[in-house]
């Protein structure tokens, strides 16, 4: 009369365990397309908007009927924000050719840093792929404010949440690519 006590103790409490929490990071794109920057020019990256809905530490999913679905046990291993600035950050050093960029202006050298505001409008998880679409303005040389926008976007290789944050990262590598891109126009 005891085992089936304690069998049945032993399902009450797995049945109440929950699923394991998984932590994901963004990462820089490996084979950035390299921008010549002949005078080392500093660059200060400003990632001033990201969208409420994904900036939180839960990985989100918009599903094709207008659901959202937030996933609780998939999580960030640190602030979404501060991710997307710092991957931006290196992955326009690759682009740029240039380790004279970053998000503080105090550990870039030079006098006048060109700096370059970015606005992530949408940073989504569709069935099949991931969407980054932004803006991004800096001061020209002749004072005038050039304001570019973008959409990239990354097919899925599973719909896994380890293939989102690979899709993003893939995605933000392209975007810096454009941006570097866009500033020797």
């Amino acid at each position: 009369m005891r085992q089936p006590q304690i069998l049945a103790l032993m399902l009450l409490i797995g049945g109440c365990a929950s699923a394991p929490t998984r932590y994901f990071e963004l990462t820089p794109g490996a084979d950035s397309a390299v921008v010549p920057n002949p005078h080392n020019r500093a660059y200060v990256v400003v990632l001033r908007a990201l969208p409420e809905l994904v900036d939180r530490p839960q990985l989100v999913v918009e599903e094709p009927d207008g659901e959202v679905r937030i996933l609780q046990h998939e999580r960030w291993a640190a602030p979404l924000h501060d991710q997307v600035e710092q991957v931006l950050v290196r992955d326009l050093r690759a682009a740029l050719g240039t380790e004279n960029v970053d998000h503080d202006p105090r550990l870039v050298t030079g006098t006048d840093p060109l700096i370059i505001t970015i606005e992530i409008e949408r940073f989504a998880v569709h069935t099949s792929e991931v969407v980054v679409a932004a803006r991004w303005q800096w001061h020209a040389a002749d004072g005038a404010v050039m304001v570019k926008t973008g959409t990239f976007s990354q097919p899925l290789a599973s719909h896994a949440p380890v293939a989102f944050a690979q899709g993003w990262s893939h995605a933000l590598a392209d975007m810096g690519v454009r941006i570097a891109g866009s500033l020797t126009e």
